[in-house]
């Protein structure tokens, strides 16, 4: 598996941000970021296909985006990796500026996902940090 357990509805790398939270605090290191007010919405790659694989077996037809209903600012999530590896007192928000054309608030409605389709994630954002957590404990441990 790689890193990207998670797909932020974000346009720009996903995972990336996540990856260096958690690489930099299971490295005893500051994790730099910004204010963190942006809201996203994160779904694991797992639960992507399968919401591909649904669709392809749905009658439904057209654009459909592909998410979850909850939405997490970048500070929240941040403070949930940071307690679940044990490190709230590295987490820097703030220390890094923000894009001047970053939306404030981007998910997606996925009413069509979940009314006509039926699919709902399998995993929890919870989960899917619980596994990018163990994937990096497991890569720097390996060296």
């Amino acid at each position: 598996m790689g890193t990207d357990f998670l797909r932020s509805s974000a346009r720009r790398t996903p995972g990336a941000a996540r990856a260096s939270v958690v690489r930099s605090l299971l490295l005893n290191q500051e994790a730099r970021c910004s204010h963190g007010r942006q809201v996203r919405n994160f779904l694991h790659v797992a639960d992507v296909g399968e919401a591909f694989a649904a669709l392809l077996d749905s009658p439904l037809q057209g654009p459909v985006n592909i998410g979850s209903p909850e939405r997490v600012s970048i500070a929240a999530l941040v403070e949930r990796i940071a307690k679940r590896i044990g490190r709230t007192d590295l987490v820097r928000l703030g220390a890094r500026a923000s894009s001047a054309n970053e939306p404030a608030i981007l998910v997606p409605d996925v009413r069509l996902l979940y009314d006509e389709v039926g699919w709902r994630p399998r995993l929890t954002l919870d989960e899917g940090l619980a596994g990018t957590i163990l994937w990096w404990q497991e890569e720097l441990a390996r060296g």
